[in-house]
């Protein structure tokens, strides 16, 4: 029995105990080096929110690697012109929760002039990009933005079905 359940003849139970993980990275971390299955299956929870884990890790590049060479001149305008490594997945896909008052913090460090085009424009990346966004966090980021911005927003809640 414990075997089957190593080798991943019991995903279900694996998933339900990796969910349950969710929001503890190292053991999360410690479950994706179990074996090759068990990494599938911790990797799409681990990459959900990546916004949960308080580190100065530049994950947003990951993301972004996905995404086809229009989208990457895109951003390359906006200033991000952060090498895109080659993944073994699609981030984008996985992602679930987006706080945008901490991907200005976090992940968009890099880009030198964090304006309403290039926020815009990065709202309309990850709409067209990311599907399965459940959560929408906004804090005070966007008090002061530009209406288009806010536009940009509206847009990217109604490109995701399953927002609350």
């Amino acid at each position: 029995m414990p075997s089957k359940l190593f080798m991943g003849d019991m995903p279900e139970l694996i998933e339900n105990i990796l969910n349950h993980l969710n929001d503890k990275y190292y053991s999360l971390f410690s479950c994706a080096l179990v074996n090759q299955h068990w990494y599938k299956m911790s990797i799409p929870i681990f990459w959900q929110n990546p916004f949960l884990f308080d580190s100065n890790l530049l994950f947003i590049s990951e993301y972004f690697s996905s995404l086809d060479e229009n989208d990457k001149f895109i951003l390359k305008e906006c200033g991000i012109n952060a090498k895109f490594p080659n993944t073994l997945f699609n981030y984008a896909r996985f992602l679930k929760v987006l706080d945008l008052s901490s991907l200005e913090n976090l992940s968009l460090g890099p880009i030198s002039d964090f304006s309403t085009e290039n926020a815009t424009a990065l709202l309309k990346i990850l709409a067209k990009n990311t599907t399965k966004i459940s959560a929408l966090k906004l804090g005070e980021f966007y008090s002061d933005y530009e209406p288009h911005l806010f536009h940009a927003i509206i847009c990217f809640i109604k490109s995701q079905e399953q927002l609350r």
